[in-house]
């Protein structure tokens, strides 16, 4: 708490980095990857198995505090929930890259509802609600994407004096003014 003149006092957070909020933040990328994928199908199927491929990178991907990868870290508190949504990744690729059978854009929803559901199971098994819910995780969730989306972009755009690059060190210095924005 800080006294600013006229006596307003003002609120600040310093927030830091847990495991809690990389995870969840995990979880919010690989929902928009699985979601594109459904979206692209059928107008472009290649594009669709291509965020396919993201998600499933994205749960293979290793946690960089205890340098297991997420479905590993899904795995130790439910084998099911882990296992069948690898199973259900792999579905959504197969029936992505696929347009032949009775009806592939329901095949499609049915394994995002799938997978959803699976992600949802995840993150109660793993993260305690109150947590989720706590407005400063959600701030760092917001920061994660934000910079994560951030540095896509610049990647994508092969530029790294864009402006958006002044929107990452403001969000990297100054993460407490998230919790003002919330």
């Amino acid at each position: 708490m800080a006294s600013l003149p006229n006596n307003h006092i003002a609120y600040a957070h310093t927030f830091s980095e847990n495991e809690n909020a990389l995870f969840l933040t995990q979880v919010k990328q690989i929902e928009a990857q699985v979601w594109l994928a459904q979206n692209n199908f059928p107008t472009n199927p290649m594009l669709a198995e291509q965020y396919t491929d993201n998600a499933i990178n994205l749960l293979n991907q290793n946690d960089p505090v205890v340098n297991l990868t997420w479905a590993s870290q899904i795995s130790e508190r439910n084998s099911r929930v882990a296992n069948e949504l690898t199973s259900a990744l792999n579905s959504l690729k197969d029936a992505s890259s696929s347009t032949t059978g009775a009806d592939p854009t329901n095949d499609i929803k049915t394994n995002v509802d799938r997978i959803n559901g699976l992600l949802g199971e995840a993150v109660s098994s793993r993260v305690p609600k109150e947590i989720v819910n706590n407005a400063t995780t959600q701030a760092l969730v917001l920061a994660n994407l934000a910079m994560k989306h951030t540095l896509a972009m610049e990647e994508h755009l092969g530029n790294p004096n864009l402006p958006c690059q002044i929107w990452l060190e403001w969000l990297c210095q100054s993460r407490k003014h998230l919790l003002l924005l919330l």
